[in-house]
């Protein structure tokens, strides 16, 4: 009965330190952090994922980002700043959000070499001829903190704010919506979109005041009042995560107190 009992012990001990489903014993050891990093050579694919009009294979692009080295992060500059371009708007925010990754270290602290290569790139594009090549470089600017470069576009957005084109009213608003406490001039401009027609522009509308509404008297309540009764799930659900994000930043701010 002792052996038998030894005999089992010592095979549980050998599952525990080496379990069936652990590398085998010829696997190389785990990479370690530093050598995990994508070079130039990543690049290609990186931005071929990100030009897909399918969001599921734009996401996992984004992130990859995250891994670039030093010299592969200038490199792929350029790419992204053309993607900004594209007449797609889910490309050109997907691209915005990657550039806004790139820009930062590993500490989520601002990288100033490549936050510099990024600014002397893409602010020229806020005067290009091309609509969706200026709200993209304003939506970029907008995730990196930087919408004092962007508020000269402040007018132009409130115009397209009213345009018979449901994107670019969406687009409109999503791109004021990466401006912050800029854009909080424009609540009453947005707020009609409340009532538009098309879902996606509701979404876009809740999405932008959930991000400038912080300092606005009255946007919690019209997110509120979204969440009660739009007919879209989605619509109230966005409205539902833009409530919760002015909820979140009005407690940060009271504990700050």
């Amino acid at each position: 009965m002792k052996s038998t009992f030894i005999l089992c012990f010592c095979s549980l001990l050998i599952l525990f330190v080496n379990p069936v489903n652990a590398a085998p014993s010829n696997a190389p050891a785990a990479v370690s952090e530093q050598s995990n990093w994508l070079n130039t050579e990543a690049i290609p694919q990186i931005l071929s994922q990100l030009r897909d009009t399918n969001l599921e294979t734009r996401k996992p692009a984004v992130y990859q980002i995250d891994r670039l080295d030093d010299p592969a992060k200038i490199a792929i500059i350029p790419g992204l700043t053309d993607l900004l371009k594209d007449p797609n708007l889910g490309i050109r925010k997907s691209a915005a959000e990657a550039i806004y990754r790139l820009t930062m270290r590993e500490s989520w602290q601002p990288d100033s070499q490549v936050v510099a290569k990024v600014l002397q790139t893409i602010q020229p594009l806020l005067q290009d001829s091309d609509r969706n090549t200026r709200y993209g470089a304003a939506i970029a600017l907008g995730y990196m903190g930087k919408a004092e470069l962007t508020s000269e576009l402040i007018p132009e957005l409130i115009t397209q704010l009213k345009d018979t084109n449901p994107e670019v009213r969406s687009q409109a608003a999503d791109v004021l919506g990466t401006m912050g406490d800029a854009a909080k001039s424009t609540v009453p401009e947005l707020t009609p979109l409340l009532k538009d027609t098309v879902p996606s522009v509701r979404i876009s509308m809740v999405s932008a005041l959930g991000a400038i509404g912080v300092e606005v008297p009255g946007s919690t309540l019209l997110l509120e009042e979204v969440v009660r009764h739009d007919p879209d799930p989605a619509v109230r659900k966005a409205a539902q995560e833009a409530l919760d994000h002015l909820y979140y930043v009005d407690h940060q701010r009271i504990r700050g107190l």
